[in-house]
């Protein structure tokens, strides 16, 4: 690469001059402070009660706040797309242009009331975040690479670019946030039933394979390592499987409720939406517990006990859930039949234990 070298404070290649270099990490330094402020909340900076509060003027204004961001980094990337680096005169001003729209943004996001909903707000946090990380890392790549790395620059500025896109797609009210949260948990309850059957076919298949191999003159291939599933093993994985498919069904029906019946409109039903993701989000942990102890070889006092646990996870969300105002409007939350439901599962879970 060529070289040009001439009096102090000149570049030398792509290599940074060292007040650019420092204030690039004073860039840094400063995202860093604003990224702990937003992680412990800074409940002094929210604004509560405001009557004006629009949601689509907020939203609106948001967006166009963050896309100043996205520009400014875009422009800090063609200043170190090449050599020579630019000198502080030059590039300062962007840097103070980042600077300046990360806290217009910012102040933006806090600007959205905590009486919107926990949820939503909890997810533009991340998002917010996750532009904040995206400047730190693009930051930090030209401060390590100055010019000389354009192709890690242009990827980190790719970041920032895509985490600054996605504010399109942060809910913009409390019921599209919890709906997001059932979504999510929905989801993982159909993988871990996937999983749990892909336990089962994956044991038969080694089984066949080891049959065959016993069968013939043929050695055993070495990635042959089979631990056997045991009738009793496979009955245990299809209660644990039934057991989860009903939790699924359960997280379905209420996340029915909540897109026909949920409130945005009153601070209660606002409240209560939160109260639901709050209890769902717990389910998650308990359903990869019970997939966690079905793999061989399997200790069924470990099953049992995840399975109690997933029980007692889930009579709980159905009972929480089935006083909020929207499943009692759904009216085909039955908590008897339900909680019946489980029990058998459960108690078919334990007699196959045995």
């Amino acid at each position: 690469m060529a070289c040009a070298a001439t009096s102090k404070g000149t570049i030398i290649s792509g290599r940074l001059p060292s007040e650019v270099k420092d204030r690039l990490e004073s860039l840094v330094d400063n995202v860093k402070i604003v990224k702990k402020q937003i992680k412990a909340g800074s409940s002094s900076a929210r604004q509560y009660g405001n009557s004006s509060f629009s949601r689509p003027s907020y939203w609106s204004d948001l967006a166009s706040r963050v896309d100043m961001v996205s520009n400014w980094c875009t422009k800090l990337t063609v200043f170190f797309s090449k050599p020579p680096a630019p000198k502080l005169e030059e590039c300062g001003p962007v840097i103070h242009g980042i600077e300046n729209s990360i806290l217009t943004m910012v102040s933006a996001y806090f600007g959205l009331p905590p009486t919107e909903g926990i949820t939503v707000c909890k997810e533009l946090q991340e998002a917010v975040l996750d532009i904040l990380s995206g400047v730190e890392s693009l930051a930090d790549t030209v401060i390590t690479h100055g010019c000389e790395g354009q192709f890690k620059t242009l990827k980190e500025t790719g970041s920032v670019w895509n985490s600054c896109d996605k504010i399109s797609s942060v809910s913009k009210d409390n019921r599209a946030a919890v709906l997001r949260v059932f979504i999510t948990s929905l989801q993982l309850q159909q993988d871990a039933c996937s999983e749990a059957e892909e336990i089962i076919v994956d044991g038969q298949s080694c089984m066949n394979e080891l049959e065959l191999a016993l069968g013939t003159t043929s050695p055993i291939s070495d990635d042959v390592d089979c631990n056997e599933l045991s009738d009793t093993d496979k009955k245990l994985i299809h209660c644990s499987i039934r057991l989860i498919k009903t939790c699924h069904r359960c997280v379905a029906d209420i996340s029915r409720a909540i897109t026909k019946y949920g409130n945005t409109v009153t601070c209660d039903g606002i409240e209560q939406l939160d109260a639901a993701a709050a209890v769902v989000i717990a389910i998650s942990p308990c359903v990869d517990d019970l997939v966690s102890s079905l793999y061989s070889p399997i200790s069924r006092t470990s099953t049992v006990q995840a399975a109690e646990e997933l029980k007692d996870c889930l009579l709980s969300f159905v009972e929480k859930c089935s006083k909020l105002d929207f499943c009692k409007a759904a009216q085909f939350l039955s908590l008897d039949v339900v909680t019946k439901d489980i029990l058998e599962h459960l108690e078919q879970l334990h007699l196959t234990s045995k």
